[in-house]
């Protein structure tokens, strides 16, 4: 038995041991990171959180400068201590400095305390320096000055991306909007309406792509942040609370008139006239190549078919009551780049049956390249059963036991992906349970690829050969 002071030196000597052992092991692991590649030390420093980069750069020197550049690649600001603390960093540093300048292309301002003054005044240092930034985003703000949100972009000449999640945009003054007029003659609306109106001078020149995540927006707000945006090719409205009457329709309308070159439009916004809509879709026309819109009636069906032959991409979210089957058939016949349709909340008896016939010859072809794939591998298949068979028969004693519950049905697991084994073409029903997603009782969403609607196509538009 030891006695008090040995138990004590032995239980500290084990310890200084095991801790001797750790601080072995940990610079041998840090000796072994720093022989690695550069280019995958970056792409595991990309992999990883920004606390974790934070921890890593505590380490030593060397691995301080490696990890920085990742480090600041997204710089977030939301505490007004944090912008303090960033700004006498770079006082102090110069190496800073240069990384932020060189490296950082994501900048997220985030309100964490009441009022934005500070988004155009205590970030002012920093945007002397970020020039590379391609992407700015603002989250959380409660009130957000489209003023102040020019001010921070026009510092950021190869902005690209503009994001506003869960904020409030307001103008401070009204802009002077285009009158509508819907009774405009056909051949004046079409031609480029966009060219009557006076475009600002843009700060945003390379901006072409705009998002907003339940953010709410005055329509002189909406409006006064378009008109500085004539160059987005990207628009995604994400659904808001819709506080302010007519503000998201006045959105659309406005996108129309001062964005003309979009290319792929996302809408969620409640509240949007089929009207305003449908005109959006015509002026737009065959520049649009993806689509995402909710679908009120007919009129939205007939406008794409009529106007955007070139979608590559089309959701369709139906939203009033009607018959669409018809329409949606026309807009497959004109749209013949159409490689993706996603028809969300659809009534069953609207989906045309041609797209129920087009998923199981899909699904066939699907399940006899299996089987043709099952066949090709039949002598690998009859060794596993042979196998199978063995190792059974010696778990028994020896004894010739029939395999065809154990090793068959193994090897339909290994090999088989539908039902069973001797099935035939699944049923129908089956298949489309597997292609839809429930959404409701009555209502399916359906989603289709360019298989499927190639499949389609082959039977809603006829061959130049069946004219003669």
């Amino acid at each position: 038995m030891l006695s008090g002071p040995l138990k004590l030196a032995f239980a500290g000597s084990f310890t200084f041991g095991f801790f001797c052992q750790h601080i072995y092991t940990f610079t041998l692991e840090m000796v072994l990171l720093f022989q690695l590649p550069l280019e995958l030390l970056n792409y595991i420093a990309d992999q990883l959180p920004s606390k974790a980069l934070a921890q890593l750069c505590l380490t030593c020197h060397d691995l301080h400068m490696a990890i920085l550049p990742t480090l600041y690649a997204h710089v977030q600001l939301s505490f007004r201590s944090h912008i303090k603390q960033l700004e006498y960093g770079l006082q102090v540093s110069p190496y800073l400095a240069n990384t932020i300048n060189q490296c950082t292309r994501k900048l997220t301002l985030v309100s964490r305390q009441s009022g934005t003054h500070w988004v155009a005044n205590d970030v002012r240092f920093l945007l002397q320096i970020t020039h590379r930034v391609e992407s700015l985003h603002f989250h959380d703000f409660h009130v957000l000055m489209v003023e102040h949100v020019c001010q921070v972009a026009s510092a950021l000449p190869l902005l690209k991306h503009l994001e506003f999640r869960y904020c409030n945009l307001a103008a401070e003054v009204m802009p002077s909007s285009p009158i509508r007029n819907s009774h405009r003659p056909e051949s004046q609306q079409g031609q480029g309406s966009t060219d009557a109106l006076e475009q600002p001078k843009s700060d945003f020149s390379r901006t072409s792509y705009l998002t907003l995540v339940w953010t709410d927006f005055s329509s002189s707000a909406i409006s006064t942040l378009l008109r500085h945006l004539p160059g987005l090719q990207v628009v995604d409205f994400g659904a808001n609370h819709n506080r302010i009457y007519s503000a998201n329709d006045s959105a659309i309308f406005s996108l129309s008139q001062y964005c003309p070159k979009v290319q792929v439009l996302h809408v969620g916004l409640q509240q949007v006239r089929e009207q305003t809509l449908c005109e959006t879709i015509r002026l737009y026309g065959s520049s649009l190549t993806c689509l995402d819109v909710k679908c009120d009636s007919v009129q939205t069906l007939k406008a794409v078919a009529a106007h955007a032959e070139s979608l590559q991409e089309l959701t369709v979210r139906a939203a009033g009551p009607g018959s669409y089957g018809d329409d949606m058939i026309h807009v497959l016949r004109q749209c013949k780049g159409l490689g993706k349709l996603e028809m969300v909340c659809w009534m069953l008896e609207d989906v045309p049956r041609c797209v129920w016939r087009a998923i199981e010859a899909v699904a066939r072809r699907a399940k006899q390249s299996i089987r043709n794939r099952d066949n090709v591998d039949a002598n690998w298949m009859y060794f596993l059963e042979d196998h199978v068979d063995r190792l059974h028969g010696s778990n028994s004693g020896g004894s010739q036991t029939s395999t065809s519950e154990d090793g068959s049905d193994r090897v339909q697991d290994l090999y088989s992906t539908s039902d069973s084994w001797n099935n035939t073409v699944p049923s129908s029903t089956v298949v489309r349970s597997r292609r839809r997603r429930d959404v409701g009782s009555i209502k399916k969403t359906v989603a289709l690829s360019f298989e499927e609607l190639s499949e389609i196509r082959k039977e809603v538009i006829p061959s130049p050969q069946s004219g003669h």
